[in-house]
């Protein structure tokens, strides 16, 4: 099974305010690439060659960045720019615009046609597993959600267990064990008096189904739902397993995020 790749990047980018209405959130620099650019080099590293990007307004450019020519001056741009061009010749971007902000899954509803038959890989650049093919624990988790869905035929979301403090700016999923796997019995989204020392809580990167693309639409789709309830049901059917993620995340999202994703890869 090769999957697609859909990359959301239609968000506004509300926490790095004052940068964001300026500057994607998704082309702020790591590494000497954007945040983008890593988030292709892992769709590559597990196989994606047809890959999807969701945009809104005032994203040109991303645009720009993936099809534009650059001239470099020296020897450390010229590598760069060897690199960015060896990663986009491997590739196939096609992209689509969310005019309303209506939330994840109207996003990834419109990577419908563009999936057809084929399950997606959906990425949320926020979460930063890969950067440049160097941390590359993203490429080995995506992977193998990839393959639990090729074996099971149902979706597969990525998961980490964090402190319960920090539970209630997450969706917070019960898991169960069976023959070894772990299947998602509920999800709770952003629980506001979680309990619990710990919690296992979606990070961006998930499987879905053609399935699971066709029943989105129907549900009502807006920014505060996003695509926890289209998961709900998936998990109601005994239909969505969880990957436990053990590797680096780097939140690039926050202001906070991102100094701190700064201070570790320099």
């Amino acid at each position: 099974m090769t999957p697609k790749g859909v990359i959301l990047a239609a968000g506004m980018g509300s926490r790095l305010a004052p940068i964001t209405p300026f500057i994607p959130k998704e082309m702020l620099p790591i590494r000497g690439f954007p945040v983008i650019h890593h988030a292709l080099c892992e769709l590559a590293g597990v196989g994606v060659s047809d890959v999807m990007i969701v945009l809104s307004s005032g994203k040109g450019s991303i645009l720009s960045y993936l099809g534009g020519s650059v001239t470099a001056k020296g020897a450390d741009a010229t590598r760069l720019c060897r690199k960015r061009e060896d990663l986009l010749s491997g590739l196939r971007i096609v992209f689509a615009e969310q005019k309303q902000l209506l939330g994840t899954a109207d996003a990834i509803l419109l990577a419908e046609d563009f999936a057809g038959d084929d399950p997606i890989v959906v990425l949320y650049p926020d979460d930063l597993l890969t950067v440049d093919g160097v941390y590359s624990d993203g490429i080995e988790a995506t992977r193998a959600l990839v393959r639990i869905t090729d074996e099971t035929g149902c979706s597969a979301v990525l998961t980490e267990e964090i402190s319960g403090e920090k539970a209630h700016d997450y969706g917070v999923l019960t898991l169960r064990e069976q023959g070894g796997s772990r299947l998602v019995d509920g999800i709770v989204e952003k629980p506001q008096n979680y309990r619990g020392a710990t919690a296992h809580v979606l990070i961006g990167r998930m499987v879905l189904t053609p399935q699971v693309m066709r029943s989105i639409r129907d549900f009502d789709r807006t920014d505060a739902s996003g695509i926890i309830p289209v998961l709900e049901r998936e998990a109601a059917r005994n239909a969505l397993y969880a990957l436990p993620y053990h590797g680096r995340r780097y939140d690039v999202g926050s202001h906070e995020g991102y100094a701190s994703t700064l201070r570790a890869l320099t």
